[in-house]
């Protein structure tokens, strides 16, 4: 997964979207998305979410995950469909911000954005981009993403060292063949065929 980042300021937004009736959303054909990123948190922005690049406060930064297209939304029922899916991944969000222990957000942040881009991606974005999305310090998306290494690599060693042990309990069995249709089967097998 490509992991783009973008620096954007007012000017290069209105480039983007002239008018403020015209409204983007993320495209929903590609696991991909946006990271906005304003002065003292950043939102993140899925498959389907609206973009009102024109009439939201002023970015720091896009960060693009994926490839992401913006699509322009025209008509009314896209307009609310594309406004829903920004509400669904700000309370996604939200949900994860709600929890008290700044240890277990950090970890689910890192599980949700792995299980929708992959591990790889999860753990190569920046801690303190990370850490404003769930308001969290950056040492403690540092830290889970830490564990998070580490479960897997165990994860990765203990399903390897299964495969080990049981390699040697396989048994194999010789089915018969037959390569002729009118031939009876002429194994230990004929009496149940």
């Amino acid at each position: 997964m490509n992991i783009q980042i973008s620096y954007v300021d007012k000017l290069a937004c209105s480039e983007f979207l002239p008018s403020p009736d015209r409204l983007l959303a993320v495209s929903e054909h590609k696991k991909s998305g946006l990271i906005l990123c304003k002065e003292f948190h950043a939102e993140f922005a899925g498959p389907g979410a609206a973009i009102a690049l024109s009439v939201e406060e002023d970015y720091e930064a896009i960060l693009a995950l994926g490839s992401p297209e913006l699509v322009e939304v025209v008509t009314p029922e896209e307009r609310q469909k594309a406004y829903s899916r920004r509400i669904q991944w700000l309370r996604w969000l939200q949900k994860i911000a709600e929890t008290a222990e700044p240890s277990v957000r950090a970890e689910r942040l890192l599980s949700g954005f792995a299980a929708f881009f992959g591990s790889q991606v999860a753990v190569d974005l920046p801690d303190d981009l990370l850490a404003t999305l769930v308001g969290v310090m950056p040492s403690t998306i540092a830290i889970a993403k830490l564990q998070y290494r580490q479960v897997q690599h165990a994860t990765q060693d203990s399903y390897e060292s299964l495969v080990r042990k049981y390699r040697s309990d396989v048994t194999t069995f010789e089915l018969p063949t037959f390569h002729n249709s009118s031939a009876q089967p002429t194994s230990a097998f004929s009496k149940y065929l």
